[in-house]
């Protein structure tokens, strides 16, 4: 493939890395796509991107095009682009509920990389940090082979070690509980009276878990948001389960059999993502 563009919209923490990733990659041409003319002059620079703009006009002459831009805005930016004969488009965002809303005359994939930092923006992108780490792809019944295969591709060269097909409803519903309830509940707690004085009291288990609370409130009030229906299904679970335990407080044998029945489960689950 001569002159194989691929063109990053949004070079934040995820577009960044992905750029990182992607440099050298056969002949591979990368470009940047952001509305802050100071990171477009780093990403060139310090040669993350061959070259970088501020608007999206160039969008027409790449082979690729990846959204990693705010959820707020991904659907319109998607849809206001041109683009080539043959090009595949996708987005890195963290719901999926928006698919069908895409032009038809996309060829589109949709991926969601499972892996991040507590910080953001261009200056913490790290080409590493897809290494090994679990890729989500869905597509629509328009989406093509070539294009399936293409991203196929994308995602073994950034790094990922498993690659993932899922639909969009399976994917907001399991994203809720495995990334979006968490980091709200991490929010919760640091939101405890106690949690302002609790200095020398803290273990490995409260800072491990309270990480995940420093969060752009931004983006995730968005997310959240956008995936208002499942989340408010396992809010539901969650009230219910924390009302069920606070009433076995006083049956010392029912919270035992609880909390066994719980740690069964986590070795399990273990046990089955090892073997």
């Amino acid at each position: 493939m001569e002159d194989f563009t691929v063109g990053i919209a949004g070079l934040g923490l995820i577009g960044t890395s992905m750029a990182k990733a992607l440099k050298g990659y056969r002949n591979w041409r990368i470009i940047g796509f952001d509305t802050d003319e100071k990171v477009i002059d780093a990403g060139e620079k310090d040669g993350v991107i061959e070259k970088g703009y501020t608007t999206m006009d160039k969008t027409r002459n790449c082979d690729i095009v990846i959204f990693a831009t705010p959820p707020a805005v991904t659907l319109n930016a998607i849809n206001s682009c041109e683009y080539k004969e043959g090009a595949v488009v996708c987005d890195a965002c963290g719901v999926k509920g928006f698919m069908n809303s895409i032009r038809d005359d996309i060829d589109f994939v949709g991926m969601h990389p499972m892996a991040g930092k507590e910080v953001g923006g261009y200056a913490n992108g790290d080409g590493e940090l897809f290494e090994n780490a679990n890729l989500l792809l869905l597509k629509r019944p328009s989406t093509t082979n070539r294009a399936v295969k293409l991203i196929e591709e994308m995602g073994k060269a950034m790094g990922f070690g498993t690659l993932r097909w899922t639909d969009s409803k399976t994917h907001d519903e399991m994203i809720g509980f495995t990334s979006q309830m968490p980091h709200l509940v991490s929010a919760v707690i640091v939101r405890h009276p106690l949690y302002e004085s609790c200095y020398d009291f803290e273990g490995g288990s409260l800072n491990d878990f309270t990480r995940i609370a420093c969060l752009d409130e931004d983006m995730w009030s968005e997310l959240f948001y956008k995936n208002q229906s499942n989340l408010k299904e396992q809010c539901d679970f969650y009230i219910e389960q924390l009302t069920k335990f606070r009433d076995m407080l006083d049956d010392k044998e029912a919270m035992r059999k609880y909390l066994m029945q719980a740690r069964i489960n986590r070795q399990t689950h273990e046990l089955k993502e090892n073997s």
